[in-house]
């Protein structure tokens, strides 16, 4: 399991049926592209505001060298 904290950004719905939602996690080395496939965390990640939420994304690395996110925490209530 990788564990990632950054600015949540760049939120995008790629398919609806299933949901598949992307977002970037801005870090800071380098920016982590991030993929969601389970609904209910998909629609956490939706509800959060673009670019002022810090989070910890939780999950595996793709070979595409995606984060494929399983879990998450909201760092930065405040903001949100």
């Amino acid at each position: 399991m990788e564990n990632y904290t950054g600015i949540l950004n760049n939120v995008r719905i790629i398919q609806y049926s299933p949901i598949i939602v992307r977002f970037v996690l801005e870090t800071t080395p380098s920016p982590i592209h991030c993929i969601v496939t389970d609904h209910d965390l998909a629609n956490e990640i939706l509800s959060l505001p673009n670019g002022r939420c810090s989070i910890s994304a939780h999950g595996l690395i793709n070979k595409q060298k995606k984060l494929i996110m399983t879990s998450f925490s909201i760092i930065d209530s405040d903001a949100y």
